[in-house]
């Protein structure tokens, strides 16, 4: 009965890590299409992303300063929000020489959880947003 148990509790744990990684994901993608190719910016390297959308803010996406693991979101230099937690590794792409018309965002994380203290899953994410040159701003 005890491994009935935690197996329902395993999977519980698993599905709210995918459903909040994928919530992760939709909110980055949605404020990314309100931006444009010649704003984006990597200003401590492929862990973050920066860019101005149509409103003229400043977003960035960026893992926390304090190593515990939490993707936060900032906009306007304001005070940075929790976006996701139990994420091991983050990684934002784009060409740097986008073409006259776009250019194509990755974005790939992996996020983990436990259970009693042990590793339960580890799950890779993924998603990308075409952007055009002076959309949206």
């Amino acid at each position: 009965m005890a491994k009935g148990f935690d197996a329902y509790f395993t999977a519980k744990t698993i599905s709210s890590l995918v459903d909040g990684g994928h919530l992760a994901i939709s909110r980055m993608v949605v404020e990314l299409q309100d931006s444009s190719c010649d704003t984006l910016s990597q200003p401590t390297g492929v862990d973050s992303l920066q860019f101005i959308n149509s409103r003229g803010e400043s977003m960035l996406f960026a893992p926390s300063p304090y190593g515990d693991d939490t993707l936060l979101m900032q906009i306007d230099g304001g005070p940075s929000k929790t976006l996701l937690q139990n994420v091991n590794n983050i990684e934002f792409s784009y060409p740097t020489n986008a073409d006259k018309s776009g250019c194509l965002v990755t974005m790939k994380m992996t996020i983990f959880s436990t259970f009693n203290g042990e590793d339960v899953a580890t799950l890779p994410i993924s998603s990308a947003v075409y952007l055009y040159v002076g959309q949206g701003v």
